[in-house]
């Protein structure tokens, strides 16, 4: 008979201590498990951000005011934003991260439309991280009239501008041949044009600028004198202001 004195054969020993480290086993997984979670949430949640609606249908200045410094040094690095349309500028960059270090200039030029955004020629032999892109501002106003960008509200300003800056994400993914492809398409091919340009809307309501753009562009319709051709040539290109409420209305539902 084995008294309580004795010593426990050692088999006996080696295998309580294996059962103990066993145990352990789910413990160390589930602490893993956890500090994997909490890191992914760290990475997503800012990512996730950028992809909910601006809080209020209308957007104004006074509202992001006070914000304007933090703002420029959050996402006006190698950017150059004329003084007029800074604010509207930070806000649409602030819903497009992948942006936040290429060198972006807003600059006036004599264009067909209001804005355009195009890649710098030389820049695009450059790897990605260095290429330069310019929107570019019809400054023309005795033609264009109303349609100029500075007679836009606040709310329509941040809205196409997120569609340029939109243009710009997607150009920066593409290498120097699908930029090129990209460009004669888009002269050629006029269900080209509506697809890209229809798509880019999209991605524009998907980074949360969904009724900044459909403001721009009841303004342009209704509000900025735009002669009947121009007015049809937007129309069948891009979203009407009815189809850009079915869109956010229903991706608000999702």
């Amino acid at each position: 008979m084995i008294r309580h004195s004795e010593t426990l054969p050692a088999v006996f020993v080696i295998s309580s201590a294996s059962s103990a480290a066993s145990a352990k086993v789910p413990e160390r997984r589930l602490i893993s498990a956890l500090r994997v979670l909490f890191l992914w949430l760290l990475i997503a949640i800012p990512q996730l951000a950028c992809f909910a609606q601006l809080p209020t249908k209308v957007v104004t200045q006074a509202m992001y005011a006070d914000q304007l410094d933090q703002l420029r040094t959050d996402f006006g690095r190698n950017k150059s934003l004329p003084a007029e349309f800074e604010l509207a500028a930070l806000i649409a960059l602030s819903k497009f991260p992948e942006l936040k270090d290429l060198k972006i200039d807003i600059v006036y030029a004599n264009i067909k439309t209001t804005l355009e955004a195009r890649p710098v020629v030389g820049s695009v032999f450059k790897r990605k991280a260095k290429r330069q892109y310019r929107v570019f501002i019809n400054g023309n106003e005795l033609r264009i009239k109303k349609a100029a960008l500075k007679y836009a509200p606040f709310n329509a300003q941040v809205g196409i501008l997120a569609h340029e800056f939109a243009h710009i994400r997607l150009y920066n993914k593409k290498n120097m041949f699908s930029l090129m492809g990209i460009g004669f398409s888009y002269f050629v091919s006029r269900k080209f044009r509506e697809k890209f340009e229809k798509e880019n809307d999209r991605e524009t309501i998907s980074r949360g600028f969904g009724w900044q753009v459909h403001n721009f562009t009841s303004y342009l319709l209704n509000e900025a004198g735009i002669s009947e051709k121009y007015r049809k040539y937007k129309e069948r290109v891009y979203y009407t202001p009815d189809e850009l409420q079915e869109i956010i209305e229903s991706e608000l539902v999702d």
